[in-house]
């Protein structure tokens, strides 16, 4: 599911529904699912929703909403009988840049509607459409099966159109769904006026044109196929197509890195292992040995319910074996129970709760309660957590919790957590800011990135200053976390593993060995290193700002010309190539090319007697009211004004 959804990029989240084990998976967002009701989660708040009507009608999108939190989510299959659902949090900002690429100069405007009041789920230039929105935001149309509405002149001069313009909508989409544009009718009839002009001369041409293409077909066909073959596989295949063999190379790259970033991972899972064997201590008894007990701590299911306990004897010595014994007999799985460190008549355990039981601390609360009436054991457990790195919480909420031993022989962290004093500290490992650091490194915002960076070391700093080994623990996990974060991430973006492998194992070793007291300004330079060298390998890999600047003024008259054509032709980001021309040139791209294209609409108003209309369109404007409008914004006056005041 979750390659699945990482190939997507209009996929935000799948989940999927175990209707048999009433159990919720989801590859990004936070759901869950409990009597009958789905909720969505994001940072503040949650989206309920159900799902009768979808398993009637399947392949149907649905639109829920909270407060400001909203989602469009698509059913791709509605098997009633089936054990188990799924459906798609579609990500609605990939769609509303698929419609603003969409946009044209005889498409003024376009919006997805939701039923049942036609509210705007996304859309492009939606100003556009402010005569026909209501006061609460929605679109107010009469929506049949398709419709089209020419707009009165008053209409269209509100929304900054001069021409006439037409209003289409299209209902019945995915149940129920709309979709609705604005249509320039001038600018479709200029456009074909323009190509009924020239089709004379390309006739004329045409006969001269086919026999350059077969002449230079070889050369720019198979000679570029020829050197790219030669350049990317390793041993060309004399007895094979030139496309085939280039599949081949892609897929094996693409294997390779897979396997790399598997490999990382995996590497990274068995150190933060290793780092928990190493603080732990554990009772010697039914062959156990600690590396064994804390692998049960690493398995990662969603049933896991991972608890600090500590516990006080009112005799001299607290019998550890005998309550670990205890613990591994009644609560399901093995090694459920280890030892953290204990200090005459107390002790501290961690304890993993497995199964799909709902009331797990009412059980464990149970079970505390039996031992105190047996044996007279004090106890305080933590709340409950499926990470084992939040095990450095887990532990200081359990010891918060026993200061109440005086009020209650039986404490749980969730008891006291409504009291300020006792939740002052950090809650759970910075999951969202690791993942913000990788959509950060996706983006190529290296600024951002580097910003978030600082956040997470102060987070290490203060964790670090506290005399323990389960800060240490934090400490060490956090960094290798970022360190893997920013290897996965350069991995994706095909830079090879031997140009940072020195830097790699050097700071890996760091960040594993290394007291973080010691070593922390050695670290915090290898990852600027880390991300100088990520900048520099995209840049050397991919596209120049020459290259960016050489396309621009070769295509800056093409109407369809735009940031995204840049980023598709060079296949990097649309925030990649902004970022990189912005730093080496210190221009936007959309200024750059509107300085190109007023000064060739100024050199035409001068040295032609071209109309305004058709300057426009020469220059890449077929919205004549947009280039109008543009070009007194720059110059103080119209280009009917430009040309009369510059002519003598």
């Amino acid at each position: 599911m979750e390659k699945y959804a990482l190939g997507n990029r209009f996929i935000d989240s799948i989940v999927y529904l175990d209707k048999l084990q009433q159990t919720v998976l989801s590859t990004r967002r936070y759901v869950e699912y409990r009597d009958d009701t789905f909720y969505i989660y994001d940072e503040e708040s949650s989206v309920p929703f159900r799902m009768e009507e979808a398993d009637k009608n399947p392949c149907r999108l649905s639109y829920v909403s909270r407060g400001p939190a909203s989602y469009l989510i698509y059913y791709p299959d509605a098997d009633s009988s089936s054990n188990y659902s799924v459906f798609f949090i579609i990500n609605v900002q990939e769609l509303q840049q698929l419609m603003k690429n969409s946009l044209s100069g005889e498409i003024v405007s376009m919006v997805l509607q939701a039923p049942p009041d036609n509210e705007i789920v996304a859309g492009a230039n939606i100003a556009a459409l402010k005569p026909f929105l209501t006061d609460g935001g929605t679109l107010d149309v009469e929506t049949g099966s398709s419709i089209s509405q020419e707009l009165h002149a008053n209409s269209a001069k509100t929304i900054g159109y001069t021409q006439k313009i037409s209003l289409y909508v299209q209902s019945g989409l995915y149940g129920d769904f709309s979709m609705a544009a604005l249509i320039s009718n001038q600018v479709l009839l200029a456009q074909m006026n323009t190509a009924f002009r020239n089709t004379y001369l390309a006739l004329l041409l045409l006969g001269i044109i086919g026999m350059c293409v077969v002449v230079l077909g070889m050369r720019h066909t198979f000679l570029p196929l020829h050197r790219l073959t030669k350049a990317i596989v390793k041993s060309p295949n004399s007895h094979q197509g030139y496309v085939d063999q280039l599949n081949q190379a892609f897929s094996d790259t693409m294997t390779e890195n897979k396997s790399l970033r598997a490999k990382t991972n995996q590497y990274r899972l068995a150190i933060q292992k290793s780092i928990l064997s190493s603080i732990v201590t554990e009772g010697r008894f039914d062959s156990s040995d600690t590396a064994q007990s804390v692998e049960q701590f690493f398995n990662m299911e969603p049933d896991n319910h991972i608890v600090a306990l500590q516990m006080k004897s009112r005799k001299a010595a607290l019998p550890s074996n005998e309550i670990m014994r205890f613990f591994n007999e009644a609560l399901p799985g093995t090694d459920s129970c280890i030892l953290l460190e204990t200090s005459g008549n107390s002790a501290v355990f961690l304890l993993n709760y497995t199964g799909t039981e709902e009331n797990k601390d009412e059980v464990l609360h149970v079970l505390l309660e039996d031992l105190f009436e047996k044996n007279g054991y004090f106890s305080a457990a933590s709340n409950g957590s499926a990470s084992p790195l939040d095990i450095p919480f887990l532990y200081k909420h359990a010891l918060l919790a026993s200061k109440y031993w005086e009020q209650m022989t039986v404490v749980s962290y969730n008891q006291i957590s409504a009291r300020p004093e006792d939740t002052a500290s950090p809650h759970s490992y910075p999951y969202d800011k690791l993942e913000s650091l990788a959509d950060l490194l996706k983006n190529q915002d290296f600024q951002s990135a580097d910003g978030l960076l600082q956040e997470l070391f102060l987070l290490a700093d203060g964790a670090s200053a506290q005399e323990s080994s389960l800060p240490d623990f934090f400490v060490r996990c956090l960094l290798i976390d970022v360190l893997t974060t920013i290897v996965n991430s350069m991995n994706q973006m095909n830079i090879k593993f031997k140009v940072y492998r020195d830097l790699y194992f050097e700071t890996l070793y760091l960040c594993r060995n290394c007291p973080y007291h010691e070593a922390e300004k050695q670290i915090r330079q290898n990852t600027e290193k880390f991300l100088k060298l990520y900048e520099n390998e995209l840049a050397n890999k991919s596209i120049t700002s020459a290259q960016i600047r050489q396309m621009i003024e070769a295509q800056y008259t093409s109407p369809d010309f735009s940031i995204s054509h840049i980023a598709d032709s060079f296949d990097v980001s649309v925030a990649y190539v902004s970022y990189l021309f912005k730093s080496e040139t210190g221009e936007n791209v959309s200024d750059y090319v509107w300085n190109l294209r007023l000064e060739k609409a100024k050199k035409l108003l001068l040295t032609t007697d071209m109309s305004v209309d058709n300057i426009s369109i020469s220059v890449g404007y077929v919205s004549t009211s947009s280039f109008r409008r543009k070009f007194k914004q720059d110059t103080g006056v119209t280009p009917s004004q430009f040309r009369a005041k510059s002519t003598p």
